[in-house]
């Protein structure tokens, strides 16, 4: 599996769960991998999130997700599911970044919640120039 496969295979599985997802989009001189519009009911305007999907390389996404924070209200990573792997979760949560797992079947799911960063005034302008 490629990172764009896993990219594609989280946007459909949490698709179904969220008012809007990009792929791919540009922001702040970089590029995020998923940019995830959440719709509580009964709310107007959903929370933004950024996931980005990486296959090993855990410390790059979390610095790309620290620094998406700047831009959304949270920011979280996604990893293939590896009872293996050795990721450091408190400097995550230190970041404020979430963390989720996945497998190549679709299964996801949330182990760590981000933290909603102070951001709503650059989210309405992160929303208005993606229209």
């Amino acid at each position: 599996m490629t990172e764009c496969d896993a990219e594609g295979m989280l946007a459909v599985h949490l698709g179904r769960d969220v008012a809007r997802l990009r792929r791919q989009v540009p922001l702040g001189g970089k590029v995020i991998d998923l940019l995830v519009e959440w719709m509580p009911c009964g709310q107007a305007l959903g929370e933004m999130e950024t996931i980005e999907v990486k296959l090993r390389d855990w410390r790059r996404a979390a610095s790309q997700a620290f620094i998406n924070r700047a831009y959304v209200g949270r920011a979280s990573i996604a990893l293939p599911a590896n009872p293996r792997r050795k990721v450091d979760t408190a400097l995550l949560e230190e970041l404020g970044v979430g963390l989720i797992e996945f497998d190549e079947s679709g299964w996801w799911r949330v182990l760590a919640p981000a933290d909603v960063a102070g951001t709503k005034s650059i989210e309405a302008d992160v929303r208005t120039a993606l229209g």
